[in-house]
């Protein structure tokens, strides 16, 4: 047994609650620690202390009115919400409970919007090669992604036009 366990059943030693093994190995660590037959012996020392100290009554008697409070605290932390408070904390909750299912719910798709498209047949392949190339890419700038398209459309245009 080492010091650390010993100072966790001194205690018990004391008290006379250890299992016979445990008992065993605590008395034989006594014998060849110091430190700890010294703890120990400081430990019996002070409980004899205690016990010669003689009880004496408070000349107060307070015992009724601690009773007494106590109960009162009790009484308190057991009461009821008053039904005028309940909405206030029910209300809030019952929003939260509702937005959290729809959310659940509700599928959400991201899709692009109408409005931005350009109805030109001439762009349209260009603007579809766009969209494709941004959703294989996870981080590219749109605009460079366009910018280059369109100059790639450029140099195709002066090509063609020059021969």
């Amino acid at each position: 047994m080492d010091c650390k366990k010993a100072a966790d059943v001194m205690s018990d030693y004391l008290d006379d609650c250890l299992a016979g093994h445990i008992r065993l190995e605590f008395e034989v660590h006594i014998e060849e620690c110091e430190c700890c037959s010294a703890q120990l012996a400081a430990m019996q020392e002070m409980l004899v202390s205690l016990k010669s100290l003689r009880e004496e009554q408070s000349p107060v008697n307070c015992t009724y009115a601690v009773m007494s409070a106590i109960s009162q605290r009790r009484a308190a932390k057991a009461r009821p919400i008053p039904w005028f408070f309940r909405p206030v904390f029910a209300t809030p909750a019952l929003v939260l409970a509702i937005v959290i299912a729809l959310l659940i719910m509700v599928p959400v798709h991201f899709e692009p919007s109408v409005r931005n498209q350009v109805n030109v047949p001439e762009y349209k392949q260009y603007i579809s090669a766009h969209s494709r190339a941004q959703s294989q890419q996870m981080l590219s700038d749109p605009h460079i992604t366009f910018v280059s398209a369109e100059l790639e459309k450029a140099s195709l245009i002066t090509e063609n036009s020059g021969q």
